[in-house]
């Protein structure tokens, strides 16, 4: 009796829960960008999830000691898989993958008076017309939790809160123009320059992502 009682149980809870399976679409908005997500239910409870964020933001910032202007560029592609534990229920965890084309482009402004780089100081001529690039490993794992079943409920709001495991940042610098920029001693104070930048932004490997976003399901059969 026990058991055609579970049975009976578990097919109620499969039927309830694919009766409710479907396609959502979601706009969001986070620190990945403006986004959108299309959510495939795939099993009882699990759904596969396909997005994309794009985002450009340009600020300037002093790092070690030289002001630069940096053009913020968001972008990434995240294939994720959602499990609910809790049937018909918002809450659940997600993990996967992002393709992480995020990015960060950097141009020094350079005063008149002396410039630090490494352990040396330069002048503007000397120095000439100096540039970075700050890049991040293109597959970054994710993992995190949320709420919100865009395959199942007919409007829903959806929330993500995790981690992108994108890496420790990588820098290259740039200097043109200069009346130093071919010798070598210049050279080695710029490396020495790129890695002291990127020591500064080792912090930034995990990338935390938040987001709120409203989608709509569409019944596929």
């Amino acid at each position: 009796m026990k058991a055609n009682v579970s049975a009976i149980g578990l097919a109620l809870l499969l039927s309830a829960t694919a009766a409710h399976a479907g396609t959502g679409v979601s706009a969001r908005v986070g620190t990945l960008g403006l986004g959108v997500d299309v959510t495939q239910s795939l099993l009882p409870m699990v759904n596969a999830r396909l997005g994309f964020s794009y985002f450009t933001f340009s600020y300037s910032t002093t790092t070690d000691g030289i002001d630069y202007d940096y053009d913020l560029n968001l972008g990434s592609g995240q294939l994720l898989l959602d499990y609910h534990p809790i049937p018909l229920m918002g809450f659940r965890l997600s993990g996967g993958t992002l393709i992480n084309g995020n990015n960060l482009d950097m141009a020094a402004n350079l005063p008149d008076i002396e410039i630090p780089i490494g352990d040396e100081t330069y002048t503007a001529s000397e120095v000439g017309t100096l540039t970075g690039d700050i890049d991040l490993n293109t597959f970054a794992p994710y993992l995190g939790i949320g709420w919100g079943n865009a395959a199942s409920s007919r409007i829903s709001i959806n929330t993500d809160l995790g981690v992108v495991f994108q890496g420790s940042p990588s820098v290259t610098l740039h200097s043109v123009n200069g009346t130093l920029s071919d010798t070598q001693q210049f050279k080695d104070a710029l490396e020495q320059e790129r890695q002291s930048i990127e020591d500064d932004l080792d912090v930034y490997k995990y990338y935390p992502v938040f987001s709120i976003g409203i989608g709509v399901k569409f019944t596929l059969f």
